[in-house]
């Protein structure tokens, strides 16, 4: 299956804010959703495939898919596919993942703060973010149904999965004034990392020169953190759109970045 890294990379609202997930599973999630909208309904990609997508090794790839598999969360078949070469054919073993149906509306744009399934294994959506309060961009709120990693974020080989999503929500938190003000703790909560952690992935993303950080004290106690994206890197969030994935399209406003986390 044909996994190169030409889109960019979606992953629907239910997903992000979908609680018990590691950012590599929720990726991993969209990705098989992804690739299962095809004739066949299912995703037949093998681990050296999504390895390469993700940068990270087929023994990565497969622990997390055990994990997923365990949750219920994907479901696994295993069937024969028909390989055709010049003047002959063999069968061959093949993988077939689905997203189970209990939890398809992590993926699919649905009412999800009713939805009877997000209650299970400890995956409730969290469902006060969705009780979004109003802003200055009003119609923007009600459009998000989604986070995108543009695809020049995505196959930069420089940076983690984790801080490219944490340098997504530094992005869709960044108020008018260009900076964005959360906190190590939120973060923390929203992601399932420790606050340490957090901190790491910051520093990490500050010394590579792509956030710049201004601290506001009084004595020695750090009252407020302005964190801003430098200028060149902002080149993530305005280039045109590239191709986008089969998921990504069912939204005609994936594109916007909300303003809300």
């Amino acid at each position: 299956m044909d996994l190169k890294r030409d889109y960019d990379v979606w992953i629907p609202k239910g997903l992000w804010y979908a609680a018990g997930l590691s950012t590599q599973e929720k990726v991993l999630i969209a990705q098989i959703s992804d690739l299962s909208t095809n004739e066949k309904g299912y995703c037949w990609a093998k681990n050296k495939d999504f390895a390469e997508f993700f940068g990270i090794s087929p023994a990565g790839i497969s622990k997390i898919i055990t994990k997923l598999a365990k949750k219920g969360i994907i479901a696994i078949t295993q069937g024969m596919r028909t390989i055709k070469i010049p003047g002959n054919s063999y069968k061959e073993p093949e993988r077939r993942m689905t997203i189970s149906a209990p939890y398809e509306y992590l993926i699919n744009l649905t009412d999800l703060l009713n939805n009877p399934y997000t209650h299970l294994l400890n995956l409730a959506v969290r469902k006060k973010e969705f009780k979004e309060p109003k802003t200055e961009n009003e119609e923007n709120t009600k459009a998000f149904t989604g986070v995108l990693i543009p695809l020049n974020l995505w196959v930069d080989k420089e940076l983690s999965i984790q801080e490219k999503t944490l340098l997504i929500a530094i992005k869709l938190l960044t108020h008018n004034t260009g900076y964005c003000y959360t906190g190590n703790k939120h973060f923390s909560e929203f992601f399932g990392l420790s606050e340490r952690r957090i901190s790491m992935i910051i520093s990490s993303l500050k010394n590579k020169g792509i956030l710049t950080i201004k601290y506001t004290r009084i004595g020695k106690i750090i009252t407020e953190r302005e964190i801003k994206i430098n200028k060149p890197y902002n080149k993530w969030f305005t280039q045109k759109l590239n191709k986008i994935s089969k998921v990504h399209a069912l939204s005609t406003h994936a594109q916007n970045l909300s303003p809300k986390f």
